[in-house]
């Protein structure tokens, strides 16, 4: 029985030359862009036998830029009200899955060829082991993608955007399911364009209940902010965080790694110590106290930003 039966699924036809620039968006262009490179890179690995080669190109594409990345933008696309978006997602979820499970027929074949049929590709008699290699796209094809390959590097900067932003919530203990707002200040007219009409995908994947982009924004005070190669990116905490309460939390925790580090620096000043530990005790000495140093100096910041 299939797993999946609409009649508009594209199955293992779908190819990566199949696709028009106009009908995509940059997330879709990302994740093609990364499948061709992934495709090459398997298929060179294969044929000099370094299957533990292939085997981490296709974790890395797999698991952090379909799973991680383009299942999380294609929620938005499915569930928007646009019925011929929903479709283009889907046309390149296909597209990309029915490639990968040609990929990883090799390494895993049981459970790719149960999928393969599961999931409507091919036909009862048609095994995945006779599927046709999934073949990258030669130079001059490649060339062709020059909007392609310039909305990957757009993506890939967003990413960062969006680690930067969830990390400005982690500092701060801001529950992920708690929808805040955003300011994003734009390195140059062109990515301005481009986050403003990325707005929908951005606010979904930072859960933030709006997105301003804002080319001459300037705080008013002291704001928790991150710079990413888009342009920076600030957090409004006022009427979010009880400042009070959050500096006293912070305040604790850089008690604790200060009296941490003058525990370490007590061992590194003894002479003893230095002269009768192994090497390797000494340099994890010297790791740890990098370490706090590090996580002090972050949390004075942090301090410092709420008024401390």
């Amino acid at each position: 029985m299939k797993m999946y039966t609409d009649s508009t699924a594209p199955g293992a036809e779908m190819q990566l030359a199949d696709f028009q620039s106009a009908d995509l968006d940059p997330d879709d262009k990302h994740i093609l862009v990364r499948l061709n490179n992934t495709i090459a890179a398997c298929t060179d690995s294969l044929e000099r036998f370094r299957f533990n080669d292939m085997t981490r190109e296709l974790y890395d594409f797999v698991w952090h830029q379909f799973c991680d990345w383009y299942i999380e933008y294609a929620k938005t696309s499915l569930n928007s009200d646009q019925p011929e978006r929903r479709q283009q997602t889907l046309r390149v979820m296909h597209c990309v899955f029915s490639h990968v499970l040609r990929l990883l027929h090799p390494i895993t074949p049981f459970i790719t060829e149960e999928l393969w049929h599961g999931m409507g590709y091919g036909s009862d008699d048609e095994l995945l082991m006779l599927a046709r290699w999934p073949v990258p796209l030669d130079p001059e094809e490649v060339a062709g993608w020059g909007d392609f390959r310039r909305m990957a590097d757009y993506v890939e900067n967003k990413h960062e955007l969006i680690r930067i932003g969830r990390t400005l919530r982690t500092d701060y203990s801001i529950a992920p399911s708690r929808l805040i707002a955003y300011v994003l200040k734009p390195e140059s007219a062109e990515t301005a364009r481009l986050l403003a009409a990325d707005e929908l995908s951005i606010a979904s994947l930072l859960r933030a209940s709006s997105i301003t982009v804002d080319a001459e924004f300037n705080p008013p005070r002291i704001m928790p902010h991150g710079i990413t190669r888009l342009g920076t990116i600030f957090m409004p905490i006022e009427g979010v965080l009880d400042g009070q309460a959050e500096r006293k939390r912070l305040e604790d925790q850089l008690k604790k790694l200060t009296n941490d580090l003058a525990s370490v620096n007590r061992k590194l000043d003894n002479i003893d110590f230095v002269r009768k530990a192994p090497a390797r005790v000494i340099e994890q000495q010297k790791t740890r106290k990098q370490e706090l140093l590090e996580r002090c100096g972050k949390l004075q910041r942090l301090i410092a930003v709420l008024g401390g």
